[in-house]
This record gives structure tokens, C-alpha cells and sequence, in this order.
């Protein structure tokens, strides 16, 4: 696990992640509201391309 320190802008890079296996969860605060808002980010496009092959192929073979 790594930790990164927070953006100055507080906002998050969304192609950071692209072609890993890697999930980032981020945590911010609101002292104004006490909240805290949990941000995950995935790259999960291979991993459905994949999913939908399988699916195909069990078409194709009738199972």
C-alpha cells in the first residue's frame, strides 16, 4: 500500500490508474458539516472485456 500526499487542488487525476490492477481510496474531511467523503478509483475496463468474452463464448457453445 502506498499512500500519496492530497493535490493542492484537491482533485484527483482520473487516468492515473489506467492499465493497472490498482484501487485508490481516498478519504476528505469537512470540518464545517463533520462529514467525511470516501473516493475510490478503478480501472476495471480490461477486467469487463474479459467478462464479456466469457459470456460469448458460453453463448457460442451453448452452455
Amino acid at each position: 500500500m502506498t499512500v500519496e500526499a492530497p493535490t493542492d487542488d484537491g482533485k484527483i487525476e482520473p487516468q492515473a490508474l489506467n492499465d493497472t490492477n490498482k484501487m485508490e481510496l481516498r478519504v476528505y474531511r469537512n470540518m464545517d458539516h463533520a462529514h467525511a467523503v470516501l473516493v475510490a478509483r478503478l480501472d476495471n475496463l480490461g477486467k469487463g472485456a474479459s467478462g464479456a468474452a466469457v459470456q460469448n463464448l458460453k453463448l457460442m457453445l451453448g452452455i
